[in-house]
């Protein structure tokens, strides 16, 4: 072993006689290493998207953070703008404290979301930082952010699907072959006919409908128009003229009136008796006219009503009506109903325009 070390010794000092010589050659060669160590650590650095030098810190908050990790990218619109820097839990949501770069703007309407990189489960998250508006300062609390949707769970719930859609589909299958079957005989070509020919009559049961409602609106609208006009007119008379009959019977004093007869002599005794009971029955009459008027006023009110539905009927609505509301149609032939249309129509006389 002694010997071993000796031999070593000596080979060592014949080589850093040869080395001595070569120094500043050696030095140079070093210095163009180090040197290329740091370009390529800078350039990787750059590449990667780096945010160490003035970088702005963001708080991201996701229902799941599975599968994201320490130092994923953030990126906008598949291009890095950071890092991310830690992950914890605050209550039942994930605390993501994400880095990006100086120059990347978030604005108050920014969202975030977590995004499959590989088929591995890598992640990373995509950063939307919004439209124009007031910047987020650095620190900011990202709440409202795209939920996260696992893979697992979407591939469940389209087995699920599926599995439903294959118990629906025998059954729809037998009934389609059912009605073929039934459409190729004989009643079935008269059935379908049939709810033809229904569909033709209920039409033109609807174009006719139209045509009286047409016809006849002009005449009604002027009749709801003019009871709309001249309505709030009488009320305001009979108030006025109720109001001065009562003024009227009010200044008569039945025992004046009963003093005076007195003094004319018995034979007026029975004209004031039937004063007093006149003045009476026009106190009820004169009460019975306010009730009227009142009466009256709600019906106007009804007419107003009645008018803004009248103007809104057209072909469409009495459609809608026949089909939602819902009209029975016999898919059996029925000779009488079919005489009593075709009666009806030839009875029928088309209104003037």
């Amino acid at each position: 072993m002694r010997a071993f070390l000796s031999s070593l010794l000596a080979c060592g000092n014949e080589v850093g006689g040869v080395e001595s010589g070569n120094w500043k050659s050696e030095a140079v060669l070093g210095g163009v290493v180090v040197a290329v160590i740091v370009a390529l650590v800078w350039v990787t650095f750059s590449l990667g998207g780096g945010t160490a030098g003035g970088s702005k810190p963001y708080v991201l908050m996701f229902d799941s953070a599975l599968g994201l990790s320490v130092d994923n990218t953030v990126a906008i619109a598949g291009v890095k703008v950071g890092v991310v820097d830690s992950i914890a839990v605050e209550g039942r949501r994930a605390r993501v404290t994400v880095r990006v770069a100086p120059e990347v703007t978030l604005h108050a309407n920014a969202k975030a979301a977590l995004r499959q990189k590989t088929l591995l489960g890598e992640k990373y998250i995509a950063l939307d930082p919004g439209q124009a508006g007031p910047p987020l300062a650095a620190g900011a609390v990202l709440r409202d952010n795209v939920p996260t949707v696992e893979i697992d769970q979407v591939i469940r719930d389209v087995s699920v699907l599926v599995e439903r859609l294959n118990n629906i589909t025998p059954p729809l299958e037998s009934a389609i072959g059912r009605i073929d079957e039934a459409m190729k005989d004989q009643d079935g070509k008269a059935i379908a006919n049939e709810l033809v020919g229904a569909l033709q009559d209920m039409r033109a049961l609807v174009r006719e409908t139209n045509r009286v409602v047409g016809s006849s609106g002009d005449d009604l609208r002027v009749v709801l128009a003019m009871a709309r006009e001249k309505g709030p007119s009488l009320l305001s008379r009979l108030e006025s003229a109720s109001t001065k009959v009562d003024d009227l019977l009010g200044a008569i004093d039945p025992g004046q009136v009963r003093s005076v007869t007195e003094r004319v002599g018995p034979a007026t005794e029975n004209a004031a008796m039937n004063l007093e009971q006149v003045t009476q029955d026009m106190r009820v009459a004169m009460t019975d006219i306010r009730e009227a008027a009142r009466r009256i006023d709600g019906v106007l009110a009804r007419v107003d009503t009645t008018l803004r539905r009248f103007d809104a009927i057209n072909e469409s609505s009495i459609r809608e009506f026949l089909q939602v509301q819902g009209v029975r149609v016999n898919l059996i032939p029925d000779a009488a109903v079919t005489n009593r249309i075709k009666k009806l129509r030839e009875e029928s006389v088309p209104l003037p325009e």
